[in-house]
């Protein structure tokens, strides 16, 4: 089931019933992320899901955004948004690198947070390169510079960041 639900374009997974509730959820929860990981490496979604934008244009432009970051090894892309639209087509392409959702409320940056790969932050449209700053200098990218792939509205752009 949880393999199935990778392929399907499920952008999460998780326990119910018995296996929330028994003695071993832990165990569950590592067979989970075991079976996950392998059908990732070894498994594509299912053509039917996987290139299914929610608008052209804006589909176009995530796209675009995934082809750059995969082509220059980012180490994420970052999305600024106020809706979820731009995100949503992101995670759709299954980029490799995390997704980093710039949402200006809350309960958006959760939202964003359940799909594909994609983290959620709280803050202003605008400034999402002062965020990515601040994430480089507290050692999220795990170095001591990142190269990201940076959308706002149609514009793409390429920034590479030190601490």
């Amino acid at each position: 089931d949880v393999a199935t639900a990778y392929l399907e374009g499920a952008d999460a997974v998780m326990l119910s019933d018995e296996t929330a509730m028994g003695q071993y959820p832990v165990e569950a929860v590592t067979a989970m992320n075991k079976t996950l990981h392998y059908t990732q490496d070894h498994h594509d979604v299912y053509d039917l899901y996987q290139r299914n934008g929610i608008d052209e244009r804006t589909d176009s432009i995530a796209k675009s955004a995934v082809m750059l970051a995969n082509e220059s090894n980012a180490d994420a892309i970052l999305a600024e948004t106020n809706d979820g639209l731009m995100v949503r087509n992101l995670s759709i392409h299954r980029p490799t690198m995390p997704v980093l959702a710039v949402a200006t409320t809350e309960r958006l940056a959760n939202r964003m947070g359940l799909l594909y790969n994609v983290r959620g932050f709280i803050g202003q449209l605008g400034e999402g390169e002062k965020l990515l700053q601040d994430l480089v200098n507290r050692d999220f990218f795990g170095k001591d510079t990142a190269k990201v792939v940076v959308v706002q509205g149609e514009q793409i752009k390429l920034v590479e960041l030190h601490k």
